[in-house]
């Protein structure tokens, strides 16, 4: 019998403001996809299905996004219970073993892969986290699960619960059992962790910590200002090595770099490989210019608050995006600037990173920026890449999109 997953999607997710009242949680887009299919395309790489998905608030967009993808189970009541009333409600859809997760999970893959891996009923936690007031932490026993509340002592906290568990069939019909108990007792409101704290008194839960994952569950706005910008570049950073990225463009359209992935790739060795060079692509709606390296001039595009850069593309490729920032008063713009970037006209990822001065090149009598570079991986078919700046950025940047050329040599 093969191993299902359930999700759980009907709550709004008032915490997180107006950032969930035209999108549901799930829904909610980090990087160039939403965050129910990196989910879904974690579970699917792991041979896990079918998928279910419990809906509720907006249930309609959920089911015209991730259609056939999911089987569904509807919680009508989802603005007066919770999710332990939710899981309940899908007791007659699981049927075997079972993967059991929240809606607002980011994670590597990696933490799915031991969870699958433990040998019988666990569940993920991460001992470096749980000290926030709104963690659900827990406390362990003989290496299996406690104790799990938000209140949990600090002394008595052994780290914060992910959010994800596997159950062997049995174990989760007991789940379902003490469920009912607890709806019984009128708990309509209770959180699903009510019911697996009780089930640790019967069953031994095996914790597996997952310490130095990247991961985040997205309950407030700034968990999902960590998801773009920390966390899924992060996944990215250590799924793959950069050898591996460029020769597997088809798979790293899954995960497309999005957020600061350019800042975190600048701080570590140089984005290409030894032999890999580059040939700079000629863009549209930007000034071609020449910006001195020494005795040597390389080939920017300029570009200013008002204008856009285009070029078309044929995929799939892997492009590298470079941007530069001109310091024409180096004292004038001390913050990041950002660049956005669309394929197709759709916002696909965007670039930011502090105006650092090269020691070696200039633009025009001008000192400027050192290079950021991203990866950019492109689907099949032709596309039109737009590269504009932030209208709060008033400063002009240097861009260009290039392609590996066997025949050029690599700049600076």
């Amino acid at each position: 019998m093969s191993t299902q997953a359930l999700i759980l999607a009907a709550g709004r997710g008032s915490r997180l403001g107006g950032r969930t009242e035209d999108v549901p949680k799930p829904l909610l887009q980090v990087g160039p996809k939403r965050l129910v299919e990196y989910q879904l395309e974690m579970l699917s790489a792991a041979g896990i299905g079918p998928v279910g998905m419990v809906v509720g608030y907006q249930s309609d967009e959920v089911v015209d996004v991730v259609g056939s993808q999911a089987e569904y189970v509807y919680n009508h009541k989802w603005a007066t219970t919770n999710s332990l009333y939710s899981f309940l409600k899908a007791r007659a859809w699981v049927d075997g073993d079972l993967v059991l997760l929240n809606c607002d999970l980011l994670l590597h893959p990696k933490i799915l892969d031991s969870l699958l891996t433990s040998g019988g009923d666990a569940f993920v936690y991460d001992s470096g986290s749980g000290e926030g007031r709104e963690h659900m932490k827990v406390n362990l026993a003989d290496g299996c699960l406690g104790q799990m509340s938000k209140t949990l002592p600090e002394a008595e906290v052994h780290g914060e619960n992910v959010g994800m568990l596997y159950f062997k069939a049995s174990t989760v019909e007991r789940l379902f059992g003490i469920a009912r108990e607890l709806i019984d007792e009128g708990r309509l409101d209770d959180w699903v962790g009510s019911a697996i704290q009780r089930l640790a008194k019967e069953v031994p839960i095996r914790a597996i910590d997952i310490a130095g994952l990247p991961w985040v569950e997205i309950d407030f706005a700034f968990d999902l200002v960590k998801a773009r910008k920390e966390v899924l570049p992060a996944i990215l950073k250590r799924a793959y090595t950069r050898r591996q990225f460029l020769a597997a463009v088809t798979f790293a359209t899954i995960l497309v770099a999005s957020s600061l992935v350019a800042l975190v790739l600048r701080l570590e060795a140089p984005v290409s490989e030894p032999g890999v060079d580059w040939d700079t692509l000629s863009m549209s709606g930007a000034a071609q210019v020449n910006v001195s390296n020494g005795s040597k001039s390389q080939t920017w595009f300029q570009i200013d608050p008002q204008d856009t850069a285009s070029v078309t593309v044929t995929g799939p490729d892997t492009l590298r995006l470079e941007s530069r920032v001109v310091l024409a008063d180096t004292t004038a713009f001390p913050r990041p600037y950002l660049l956005h970037v669309r394929l197709g006209g759709v916002p696909y990822t965007w670039i930011a990173a502090e105006p650092i001065q090269s020691k070696s090149v200039s633009f025009q009598g001008h000192p400027v920026g050192k290079r950021v570079r991203q990866l950019v991986p492109v689907p099949a078919g032709e596309h039109t890449i737009e590269i504009s700046m932030e209208p709060t950025t008033p400063v002009t940047c240097l861009v260009r999109v290039r392609q590996v050329s066997p025949e050029m040599d690599e700049e600076e």
